[in-house]
């Protein structure tokens, strides 16, 4: 049970946080679509996490009335809000895209471009999930 880190919410409160989730995604695209190769792909990262974040916010604010406070435990967060419905590959995929969150947000290394693209191929599945659980 992850309740440690977790913060109460209203029961249409997670209709905020996929609009947030849908922008960011959207705006990870844009980022991808245009990047040219001759820059970091940090931006490119950093939004996909943050749509990732936003995601699984809304999927444990719809089905369980928690937000999670601490990302690294956000993967077991919404294993536990969707019980059955946790789809294993789609819960590793998202927990993928936020192992990447320290290295991305607050590293030294530089986030290739390869590496940024094949994250927003990987939050687009996540998407795909996600809304079809919010059945939007």
């Amino acid at each position: 049970m992850v309740e440690k880190n977790t913060k109460d919410v209203g029961p249409t409160d997670w209709q905020g946080r996929l609009t947030k989730a849908q922008r960011y995604r959207r705006s990870a695209e844009k980022l991808a679509y245009f990047d040219d190769g001759e820059d970091d792909a940090d931006g490119i990262m950093i939004t996909v996490i943050q749509s990732a974040i936003a995601y699984g916010d809304a999927l444990t604010m719809k089905f369980k009335q928690k937000k999670g406070q601490d990302h690294q435990s956000q993967a077991r967060l919404i294993k536990e809000a969707l019980g059955r419905e946790a789809s294993a590959d789609q819960v590793k995929r998202f927990g993928d895209i936020l192992s990447s969150k320290s290295e991305s947000a607050y590293g030294h290394r530089l986030i290739r471009l390869v590496d940024a693209l094949a994250a927003v191929e990987q939050l687009k599945r996540v998407a795909m999930w996600a809304e079809g659980l919010l059945k939007v």
